[in-house]
């Protein structure tokens, strides 16, 4: 489909005019229409029915990045005589480059006819684009511009959660449709080299959260999750790149890759804790056994270690056996593993927590909320 875009005056003296059309498919009027079209769009006895959905643009409109910009070039001739246009470039610049986009020589236009060529060229760059036409006749050359900026398509914000005990990291995804337009989002993934990476967009095995959602209309916002657990030997302050896709109007395909997604390391405790494993159910009244993992990250060894619960701090979680354990070592960067036995005495959610760690008698750490159990 072909809209009249941009028509770019000439001096009156000079033979050759230049005329830019931008080639669009019809534009989707969402006031119009509801999702039932895109997941039913043919019906069984023939084609899908005329609904009053679309409309054809009588701007250039805007240029988004990640979108393919498609223009037809036309040379029009408007002498009384045949033109031959010895050279003919196409060049597409930018604030860093230049792109030459097409280029011909020895030409002929006929009297009153025109010389017509298509382009298309993704963009993939921010800020001002400007398309230089330059024909070089017989007699002399002349230079026509036509400026465009690029537009941002989507707002992309990420919000990075470091799960200590493990390692890994819930990197949420907000992304908001920038554009004056709906469009239909095909895929949003996270390319990582250093992490193996979880979508946590499915509210089942087969429905993802927003497929029952089909328009992504301007100024809505979604939300995504990934989960991320690191790879050995990796680089885990660099997360990865988004990849988002899309397809507008017509089913124009739309693109758009973030940069490398990066995070500050978060700062380790001293002492790290965390729960490893639950041995059993944790029924009421029933013991139950936990393993809990110490590592040292400090630069130096932690020499005559005492490990205690403070038995205040959970009332409803009694401690079976020795409440102390003493190791005579424990080297930087170590970490060792540590079972109790607990007995619920009460029903509900509860935290194990107390965890009292000396050195040479004088108490370094005690750990709070260290994992919440369930007691049935």
């Amino acid at each position: 489909m072909q809209t009249s875009a941009s028509s770019l005056a000439i001096k009156d003296q000079q033979p050759i005019t230049f005329k830019v059309f931008r080639l669009n498919k019809p534009n989707i009027m969402p006031e119009n229409v509801s999702d039932n079209i895109f997941q039913n769009p043919l019906s069984e006895n023939g084609p899908a029915p005329v609904v009053p959905a679309l409309s054809i643009s009588q701007t250039f409109g805007n240029i988004y990045l990640g979108q393919n910009l498609s223009c037809l070039v036309s040379l029009l001739n408007g002498e009384d005589c045949a033109i031959n246009v010895s050279d003919m470039r196409i060049e597409l610049h930018t604030t860093a480059n230049r792109f030459l986009l097409f280029q011909a020589q020895n030409e002929l236009i006929k009297e009153k006819g025109s010389l017509q060529k298509t382009i298309s060229y993704e963009i993939k760059e921010f800020g001002q684009h400007m398309m230089v036409c330059t024909s070089v006749i017989v007699v002399n050359g002349e230079e026509r511009n036509l400026r465009k900026k690029v537009l941002n398509p989507m707002s992309v914000k990420t919000k990075v959660n470091n799960i200590v005990s493990d390692s890994s990291i819930l990197l949420e995804v907000q992304l908001q449709n920038l554009m004056s337009y709906p469009v239909v989002m095909e895929k949003l993934y996270l390319e990582s080299n250093n992490f193996i990476v979880k979508d946590l967009q499915f509210l089942d095995e087969n429905t993802k959260v927003y497929e029952r959602s089909m328009l992504f209309n301007p100024d809505d916002i979604r939300q995504y999750l990934f989960h991320l657990k690191p790879k050995s030997d990796a680089d885990l302050n660099v997360l990865g790149k988004l990849d988002i896709q899309w397809r507008s109007s017509g089913g124009e395909a739309g693109r758009l890759q973030t940069s490398a997604l990066t995070r500050k390391a978060p700062k380790l405790p001293d002492i790290q804790v965390s729960l490893e494993k639950l041995h059993s159910d944790v029924c009421f009244e029933k013991c139950f056994v936990a393993s809990f993992s110490v590592k040292n990250n400090k630069d130096k060894d932690l020499r005559n270690v005492v490990f205690s619960w403070n038995g205040d701090r959970m009332k409803s979680l009694l401690i079976q056996g020795s409440v102390k354990k003493n190791i005579s070592n424990l080297k930087a960067g170590e970490s060792i593993s540590l079972d109790y036995t607990f007995l619920p005495i009460s029903r509900g959610f509860f935290s194990l927590e107390g965890l009292c760690i000396f050195e040479n008698e004088h108490k370094i750490s005690e750990h709070d909320k260290i994992a919440d159990v369930y007691v049935q």
